[in-house]
């Protein structure tokens, strides 16, 4: 199961936690082609975190998947629509926000390749 773990200092409202967790599973359904029942998504609001030496909102994400972002492109897409949603549900700019992508299964079959 592809799972988005989201930590930002921003305290957002749970009606805006639940409106983003609708639209971050529903965006990455329609990039990577899966049902949305098979993401998970968790989200620590009001974490004490500093970017560039101050402590406006900022947001940390890490995407696992399983097999479902082997294409740079796929990648870019996914990273580029998080963003996104990151600021139309919470306000935070892109440039205040990292997100990054493992891909779990690529890794396993580049361990099993003969190299």
């Amino acid at each position: 199961m592809p799972i988005l773990i989201v930590t930002t200092n921003h305290n957002a409202d749970e009606a805006t936690v639940d409106k983003f967790t609708k639209q971050a599973v529903a965006t990455m359904s329609a990039i990577l082609k899966k049902p949305e029942q098979i993401f998970m998504v968790g989200v620590n609001k009001g974490a004490r975190m500093v970017f560039e030496c101050n402590g406006d909102p900022t947001l940390y994400a890490e995407f696992v998947g399983q097999g479902d972002v082997m294409d740079g492109n796929v990648k870019k897409r996914l990273i580029t629509s998080l963003s996104a949603v990151v600021e139309g549900n919470f306000g935070i700019p892109n440039t205040r926000t990292f997100i990054k992508v493992y891909d779990t299964v690529w890794g396993k079959k580049i361990m099993n390749s003969k190299l």
